[in-house]
Order: structure tokens, then sequence, then C-alpha cells
């Protein structure tokens, strides 16, 4: 099997399991030979590869799983004249591999392979200027971009102005737009807008065709580097990314023509009001979103409206219940020997076997994730403190659990589980000294084992009584619970019960006895 990045191979495979395309489809969106995607359809259908499977599975299994051959320069090889083979395909019947096959006997040692061959012969033909109509069937395909004209905002305080982006999304099929306004063309603010359109729809594209904005693609071409942040938006929601060319404006042509009648039915009008908020701004573009789409067509029957939710609709995916959370992506970051990750000037641990080595870092909103070869490692609380440490006691090796264990907080912590008295008795064990006082920290060690011989209820009533007589010690407490004397009192706050027996302990007969015996 040939060899592709791993990227690119994970991509391909999705786009086998996940999308109806044809090998040839595919073959163009991932840019690898119609036989290499054919290859890899084998490999599914032979091996039962679930979407599930790819997604578990980090770069190096998912390799294993398919195979991974070595790259094989082919520059030196020969190869018949792209033209004079154009003209050949011309005539009725004719095939490239006829054409390859004829050619290559030859000089059969020193002439190229049949799947390079037609990727040269594929990529020739687009550079031809040939054109077709572009149709779509319903649920195929969305076309979304920014509009060009923006949008102002004004501050009701300070009166500042600020422009703000109009996104744009176009149903292949029944050309059903959404538009909204977001804060700017960045990823995260061009996901937000496409989760939004995705739940006005109530449903998702087979194919979502952005144009090469930076908040898509990262570098366009032949093999475009998606944006990692955009590209986990479309698996969050089932479906795939195939970037219009650079300079092949047919390719979006649907996605021009909705920022058109955009800007043109609700741009232009809304920019003659003033807008205190996005908010009352978007409110204003859904009003109007209703008229344009309600607008009948010229040149054939219905309107978008009707076209979407009586054809469209029901061809298309179902929307994930769970809405899109953003994260932004660093990658390569080197984790420290204390087994922790600097991101933002705070400081995570993750387990402790990946000290020195690389991880991939996603940051959301409230949560931090980490990540290394495709594969989660931890997920941590976001903290805004700058130089501050967030570190998960799992993650730590048994020598350094135990020595974290030593400190003030911890036994705190373990004494407030069981009430006042405990908190207060472990104080005293720390005061005038430090948080990792050796001496301090063993007495609460050994106050725990009371705890866990002797049960809360009478350990915290202990706590109390030594309290109370001023010696909050560990050799107090031990004898107030052999001695039982945390029960006495708790006999002496109820009310009722019996008094314990002792020969120094006399009842009522007794002074009853000497009172009749002065009558």
């Amino acid at each position: 099997m040939s060899y592709l990045k791993p990227l690119k191979r994970r991509r391909l495979v999705k786009l086998v399991l996940v999308t109806q395309h044809s090998n040839k489809k595919i073959a163009g969106i991932v840019g690898v030979s119609e036989n290499t995607v054919k290859s890899y359809r084998l490999k599914c259908e032979q091996k039962s590869i679930k979407v599930e499977m790819v997604d578990d599975a980090n770069d190096s299994e998912l390799a294993n799983i398919f195979g991974v051959g070595q790259k094989v320069s082919c520059s030196s090889l020969k190869c018949p004249p792209l033209d004079w083979v154009h003209d050949l395909m011309q005539e009725r019947h004719q095939t490239l591999m006829q054409i390859w096959h004829s050619t290559r006997l030859q000089d059969p040692e020193n002439f190229i392979s049949y799947s390079q061959f037609t990727h040269r012969y594929r990529a020739y033909v687009k550079k031809l200027d040939i054109s077709m109509r572009q149709t779509y069937s319903p649920g195929e395909v969305a076309f979304v971009d920014f509009a060009g004209k923006r949008i102002q905002i004004k501050d009701p305080e300070s009166g500042k102005l600020t422009w703000v982006e109009i996104f744009v999304l176009v149903l292949g099929y029944s050309q059903y737009i959404f538009a909204c306004a977001v804060n700017s063309q960045k990823t995260e603010n061009f996901c937000l807008a496409q989760q939004k359109g995705f739940e006005f729809l109530g449903c998702v594209p087979r194919a979502i065709v952005p144009d090469n904005l930076k908040a898509a693609v990262i570098k366009a071409g032949k093999e475009p580097h998606l944006n990692a942040a955009y590209e986990e938006f479309a698996d969050h929601h089932g479906t795939t990314i195939e970037p219009a060319r650079v300079r092949k404006p047919k390719d979006k042509s649907l996605g021009e023509l909705g920022v058109l009648l955009v800007t043109r039915w609700i741009t232009v009008v809304l920019r003659r009001r003033t807008f205190f908020s996005i908010e009352e701004l978007n409110k204003e573009i859904a009003r109007l979103l209703v008229v344009l789409n309600n607008r009948p067509f010229k040149r054939f029957p219905g309107s978008r409206y009707q076209r979407f939710h009586e054809v469209e609709r029901a061809a298309m995916q179902p929307l994930n219940s769970t809405a899109f959370e953003y994260g932004a992506w660093s990658y390569n970051r080197t984790v420290g020997k204390d087994y922790h990750v600097d991101i933002e000037g705070h400081f995570y641990s993750i387990p402790y076997q990946f000290r020195h080595e690389k991880v991939d870092v996603k940051v959301c909103a409230d949560k931090v994730e980490i990540y290394q070869n495709h594969e989660h490692l931890t997920t941590h609380k976001r903290s805004f403190v700058v130089n501050g440490t967030t570190t998960n006691n799992d993650h730590r090796p048994y020598n350094h659990k135990k020595y974290a264990q030593m400190h003030k907080s911890f036994f705190l912590a373990w004494a407030s589980g069981i009430g006042e008295g405990a908190i207060k008795v472990v104080s005293e064990q720390f005061k005038n000294k430090s948080d990792h006082s050796s001496k301090a920290c063993q007495a609460c060690e050994k106050l725990k084992v009371l705890e866990n011989d002797f049960g809360v209820t009478r350990f915290e009533k202990a706590c109390e009584c030594a309290l109370r007589i001023h010696s909050p010690t560990y050799t107090s407490i031990k004898s107030i619970l052999q001695c039982r004397i945390d029960e006495h009192e708790m006999v002496e706050e109820g009310g009722e019960g019996n008094l314990p027996e002792h020969s120094n302990i006399r009842g009522p007969e007794y002074y009853k006895g000497l009172r009749g015996s002065h009558v």
C-alpha cells in the first residue's frame, strides 16, 4: 500500500467510511490516486473497519492497520507526452490503461507506474480550460464564506464604532441561505457561525466547501492543509471539508451568489441603521432572511424555503445533539521533567511517564485537553493564574504522591469530611509550624489511624473533648477514645442512658441508706 502522511491517511479513510463519494472524487479531495482510494476501501471492507476505530486509533496504530509503503521517487521514470495522451483519450472506447500498457512495452523497467501516470494525466486535464455547469444532489454540499461588506456596531456608552463580519452559508441543491454577524473571521467565530447555521437548518450537509481563508485552510494547494480546529468541527458533525481550489471561482459559484444576495437584500439595507449590539443586529438579519428565502425563483417554480423543506432537508444528515466546543490547538509542546506542560503561563500535569516528550494541547473556554499521537492523555479545568500549577495526583509517581500528601492542606481536606472538631485539632498540629512540618504531618497520620479504628462519629466527639480540656494532641485523643470518655459525654448531652459501672460511682440507693442511718 502506498505511503501517505498520517493526517492524509486519516482523512482518506474517514471519507471512505462516512461519505458516499466515488473513489475518483475522494482521490481529488485528498490528492491521491484512485487506486490508492480503492485499496483503502478494500482494506476497510476486509477488516470491517468502522469510523469509531479510526477515531480511537493513534497515527501509528492506524498505519499498522493499513500498512505503510515507502515513498518512491519517479522523477527519472519515463512518461508519454500528456497532450498526446489527451488527444488519444478523445477517441471512443480508449482507456488510460490501454495507453499506459502499450507505451510501457518499449521500456518497462524505466517506465512510470500506472497510478502515477493517471495522477499526472488528471492534473494535466484540470489545467485545461474546461467548464461544466455545477449541479448538486439534495443534502450534498453547503458553501460557506464571509461577505465583503461589513456592518458597524455602536457602543451605547462610549459611542465607539466596531466593524463586524457577515457570515453566509448556502446549500447546493435548494440554495437555502443562512447568514449571521460575528466579531471576526477568526477560526473560533468561523466555527461558531457554522454551528449557528447548522442549528438554523436543523441538519448537516455531507460536505462543506469553504473559501481558502485562514480560518479554514492553513495552506492552499493540491494538498490543502486544513485548520485543525475547523477539521475537528467537521468531524464533530460527521461532515467533510472540501476547500474550493485557488483561483477557481466556479468551485464556489453558489457561495458567491449567496454572498451577493445577502449583501444586496440584507447588508445594504441594515447598513443604513444604527445597532448597539451584535445580538440586536442578528435579530434583524434573521427577519430579513425569512423574506429572502421565501422570494420565488425566476427560472423555476418555488422558493429556497420550499425546496429546502420539501426536498433537501430529508436528505441531509442529523444534527449532533451536542454543540461543538471550540478549542485552540497548540502542537509539539515539551513536557518538563516535573511532568507538567506550560500552557499560556499556567502549568498542567500529565502522567509522569510522558515527561520530556512532545504533546498537543487543545485550549477550550473552560478546559484544557492534552493529546499525544492523536491519543487523549488528560483533561484539566482551565486556569488563568499565571505561574500557577494544576496537578492531578494520579499523574504523580508513588513517591511523589506520598510526599504530596504530607501537607497541611491535605490533612485539612481530610478533616473537613469529619467535622469542626477534627478541623481544629489538625490546625492545632500545625500551629507555629510550616505547612510541610514533618512532626505535624506524622501526628495527623496517627490521627487518621484513630479515625479509621474508632469511626467518624467517635473520633469527632473525642476531638471536641480534647479541645475543651485544651489538650488537642494525639495522645489525649487516643486516651479519650480508649477510656470511652467520648461516649459518656454523648450520653450526658442526650439526657438519658445509664452511667458506666465503676467502684468510685455511687447511685441513689447508697445515699438513701445514709439518710436512714441518721434517723
